[in-house]
């Protein structure tokens, strides 16, 4: 029996798409598994369709006695999410492919008073390394594509520190006893390696929770709920509402530079960015001059002040 590679990242994370995508290249495991809703197993081929991305599957829960609000949730992808990564570079190499998450209607609605031992860790490294924010230290630490060998090390060391001993609250110890259930039956069916693709936050437990699992372990169900009609579907999202900025606490701050991030690399990337700054400031010179205003500064002002902010940024 092989062990399973888990690979813990964060989402939506140009770094940790370009890590899945290599993995499974080089690796060429039987089984990816995918933290994602694991009712929209039956349909995943409809993600092979020809997409603009990003798309979303929207999972979801009527109670049909109308007296409670349903309940619904989407697990969006863009290109440079590993998780759309690791999609298409399994279905490449013929490996099967299962999402092995419960949806958002089969988790525990419970309450949990439990302390957030990740804010404190986080704190912690914020202190010690003198960074503003979390998105701040991430990137700092695992966004430079030339550190690409070190990651996998590294991204094991930083979600370890985060974790710690920590057992989760009530939610997360329910979604991460069903992953771990997904991964005992891959490993069991013996006939190939398994590689795991989930957020860092579980992967330190879910290396241990699959050991526990009994050893003749059916494929994982769903729960099934008598009062409640449920359903899933792939539907069209945007960059904006990937934003973390914008509310959705799994994102990363400004979806467009990560895809640019993803598409040339960091460097590029920064060309890009300050190419289309001097470019906006130059429209905004002229509608200036339109509108029968003086502008105070040039573009060419602007050009050096951006130019010593992309030097500092980046060097």
């Amino acid at each position: 029996m092989s062990e399973p590679l888990i690979v813990g990242i964060r989402h939506h994370s140009p770094a940790c798409a370009r890590l899945v995508k290599s993995l499974i290249e080089s690796q060429r495991p039987r089984y990816v598994l995918i933290e994602g809703p694991a009712d929209f197993n039956d349909r995943v081929d409809e993600l092979f369709f020809s997409h603009q991305l990003p798309v979303a599957i929207y999972s979801y829960c009527q109670y049909q006695d109308g007296a409670a609000p349903g309940r619904g949730a989407w697990t969006p992808f863009a290109e440079f999410s590993p998780e759309w990564q690791a999609l298409q570079a399994a279905r490449r190499i013929q490996a099967q492919t299962y999402f092995i998450d419960l949806p958002c209607w089969a988790q525990s609605e419970e309450e949990d008073d439990s302390p957030d031992t990740q804010d404190e860790s986080q704190a912690l490294l914020l202190r010690a390394t003198r960074m503003d924010n979390s998105d701040t230290l991430w990137d700092h630490l695992f966004e430079d594509e030339s550190q690409q060998t070190a990651l996998p090390s590294a991204l094991a060391h930083y979600f370890a520190q985060l974790r710690g001993d920590f057992p989760g609250d009530a939610l997360n110890r329910q979604r991460e006893a069903f992953m771990a259930r997904w991964i005992a039956w891959a490993v069991q069916q013996n006939n190939g390696d398994v590689l795991v693709v989930c957020g860092g936050w579980h992967a330190p437990a879910l290396a241990k929770m699959w050991r526990e699992c009994p050893q003749d372990i059916n494929t994982p169900e769903l729960p099934s709920l008598a009062d409640a009609i449920t359903g899933c579907y792939l539907t069209p999202y945007s960059e904006k509402r990937l934003d973390v900025l914008a509310g959705y606490l799994s994102g990363m701050p400004a979806p467009v530079w990560q895809n640019w991030c993803w598409q040339w690399g960091l460097q590029q990337a920064g060309e890009q960015l300050l190419k289309t700054i001097l470019t906006r400031l130059r429209q905004h010179k002229f509608a200036c001059f339109d509108r029968g205003y003086g502008c105070r500064s040039s573009a060419c002002d602007g050009a050096g002040t951006v130019a010593r902010s992309y030097t500092t940024v980046t060097h």
